[in-house]
């Protein structure tokens, strides 16, 4: 819709800007990435076999272009993890803001990455970090509830309708794949890995 509202209308060149913006949005993980290795790993050459194993590995490469619709949340998920380390150095409300915004984006694009947040609130109730845990929770509900935004705008649906939906799919679809419980343990694995 955006390329069609710029007057781009051949498909080829449509499918091009959207590999871009995949493109930038990769190599803007690959930057979070490095960064986020920095602050964790001490030494340097276990960082570059990590910043290695991350670009070559098929993080990036493979997936990014093969599965766009799962990797597009993972530059969120690392930019919020920088600043969830921000926020655990100074204890800065604004940080945990940020990061509680961008959880709410890679939710909003990939649900199964809720256990991510969710494994930060619970801890922050854990160590009784009362204020942050309140705030986290506002600003991602408020972040989640943004994402929902398109169904409303393009669908002319409820706010939370895709999710909805997704729930309703999957609960009576889980049998339909072609795959085993097995196959979805190892991809998760990897990711893990």
């Amino acid at each position: 819709k955006l390329c069609a509202i710029c007057g781009i209308m051949n498909p080829f060149t449509q499918a091009f800007v959207l590999r871009l913006m995949h493109a930038v949005l990769s190599l803007w993980g690959v930057y979070l990435f490095v960064k986020l290795a920095e602050r964790l790993i001490a030494s340097i050459q276990w960082r570059m076999y990590a910043i290695w194993f991350w670009v070559f590995g098929g993080v990036v490469t493979v997936f990014s272009v093969h599965q766009l619709v799962e990797t597009a949340c993972i530059p969120f998920v690392l930019l919020a993890y920088l600043y969830v380390l921000k926020y655990f150095e100074r204890e800065r409300m604004g940080a945990l803001i940020i990061a509680a915004l961008a959880f709410s984006f890679s939710v909003g694009m990939r649900y199964q990455v809720v256990f991510f947040p969710l494994t930060l609130g619970m801890y922050l109730l854990w160590k009784r970090k009362w204020s942050g845990a309140v705030l986290f929770g506002i600003f991602f509900t408020l972040g989640f509830a943004f994402t929902q935004i398109d169904n409303l705008l393009f669908w002319h649906k409820p706010i939370y309708q895709h999710l909805l939906d997704y729930q309703a799919y999957n609960a009576t679809h889980f049998a339909d794949y072609p795959s085993n419980v097995f196959s979805y343990l190892a991809l998760i694995t990897y990711y893990v890995f």
